[in-house]
């Protein structure tokens, strides 16, 4: 008879209902799961490119740079997916904008939406221009003509919006930035299917988007804490099952002991060396601390006209967390937005080097004074009301291009850091900074 027969011989055990009552447990636990999962938690949606058309891309370059223009014809599908199992989304009207070489040559609008929870919406997006002025860098036109000869070009497409959850009171701006690798549709050449594209979903840090921590309570029971034999029970001091099995094999554990050393040492060894020269790693950026001491907008007849004043001061860390490859980066672009909408591209950062394992401090002050900015109506709407609370969402741009040390490729890298920002009042006590993650988007290209 089996040692735990011998112990439970009188116990009398009902071991059906035990079976029906773990049944139930694990079945009310389940239902639990699920209903937490459908009513307690929120998920931001999910965005893909599934098609995008490039009929005309051509650029008129101006003396200076700045003063070029662009003809194009552009058509692309965006897909978004509401993974919640409950919750429906609601957006505001959709702002989109293109870029090219981190310049904006298209701004545009798509109408407020309502998304039903599990489901999939499809946004067309279908513009065109003929001669649109675009403030491009010496930079950007050599790149222009670079990617032109090869027949492809890299687009940036981006949605702004303010969406709300289904039973939700909260307005969550929402970001949807897109990079699109497109070629130029030329009859007498084979066109290459267009890649579906993962866009890049950038949010809000408000309250209503992030559940509160939940604590769990733990329990303890003293009768479930003593869980010795009665000793009249325990089994026989006898030689165990694989003492018996092995005592005739010569198994010598010390030398398995060393051997088992030698291959954990050597396969932490090949770890190590993979992570520190095979896998790069892009930089990590952090927005420490940031100080609003002015924020006016003096709306105009039309909102487009609106001029805004501003002094702001920021510091950005840059983490290199590669174990052996430095990253030298080129000169740095600044750019401060308001609700998708630049007022300030005045900063840069010169090139600088990045140790492996460093980390980088960058320092940015920005002011001016009756500086235009083209905000839409729901705009200068937005910002009176983030002016009624004392506090803005401001966004943080950084473009500039990297290269690992011992790689060839140059990298494209933009680095966006959404700030929530305190206007500074010397009659109110004002709240601390969060330190801000900020989001690392990155080019598609092999050594990147």
């Amino acid at each position: 008879m089996a040692f735990w027969e011998d112990w439970c011989k009188d116990c009398d055990w009902p071991w059906t209902k035990i079976f029906i009552g773990l049944a139930v447990v694990a079945v009310l636990g389940g239902l639990i799961a699920v209903l937490v999962v459908i009513f307690a938690f929120v998920k931001p949606p999910t965005a893909t490119v599934d098609d995008a058309v490039l009929r005309r891309f051509d650029l008129s370059p101006g003396t200076p740079a700045a003063n070029s223009t662009i003809s194009y014809n552009i058509t692309a599908t965006l897909s978004l997916r509401n993974p919640n199992i409950y919750y429906g989304i609601s957006y505001d009207a959709f702002s989109t904008a293109l870029s090219f070489n981190s310049t904006r040559f298209h701004e545009s609008s798509l109408p407020a939406l309502q998304h039903k929870a599990g489901k999939k919406v499809t946004l067309n997006v279908k513009v065109g221009g003929v001669n649109k002025a675009i403030k491009l860098t010496d930079v950007g036109v050599t790149e222009f003509d670079k990617e032109k000869k090869a027949g492809k070009f890299q687009v940036e497409l981006r949605l702004d919006t303010v969406l709300m959850y289904k039973g939700r009171g909260t307005k969550c701006p929402l970001g949807v930035v897109c990079p699109l690798q497109l070629q130029l549709v030329d009859p007498d050449v084979a066109a290459t299917a267009f890649q579906v594209t993962k866009c890049t979903v950038l949010r809000a840090k408000k309250y209503g988007w992030f559940l509160p921590p939940v604590q769990r309570i733990g329990i303890s029971d003293p009768a479930l804490q003593d869980s010795r034999q009665p000793p009249g029970l325990r089994p026989p001091a006898a030689m165990a099952f694989w003492e018996d099995w092995f005592k005739d094999c010569e198994f010598n554990w010390k030398k398995a002991a060393i051997w088992g050393a030698v291959v954990v040492v050597v396969v932490i060894l090949i770890v190590v060396l993979v992570l520190a020269f095979g896998v790069v790693k892009p930089p990590k950026a952090t927005a420490d601390d940031a100080v609003l001491q002015r924020f006016a907008l003096a709306p105009g007849a039309n909102p487009a006209s609106s001029t805004i004043s501003y002094n702001i001061t920021a510091t950005v860390s840059l983490k290199n967390p590669n174990m052996y490859r430095g990253i030298s980066y080129d000169p740095m672009a600044v750019a401060f937005s308001f609700n998708g909408t630049r007022f300030d591209e005045s900063a840069t950062v010169p090139a600088l080097k990045h140790a492996a394992r460093k980390t980088a401090t960058l320092n940015f002050r920005v002011g001016g004074v009756g500086k235009p900015v083209k905000l839409s109506a729901a705009g200068v709407n937005e910002f009176a009301a983030q002016n009624a609370t004392g506090k803005f969402d401001v966004e943080m741009r950084l473009d500039t291009v990297m290269q690992y040390k011992g790689r060839s490729t140059k990298c494209p890298l933009v680095v966006i850091c959404p700030l929530e920002l305190q206007l500074v009042d010397p009659e109110v006590a004002a709240t601390a900074f969060q330190v801000t993650k900020c989001t690392i988007l990155r080019a598609k290209k092999s050594g990147c």
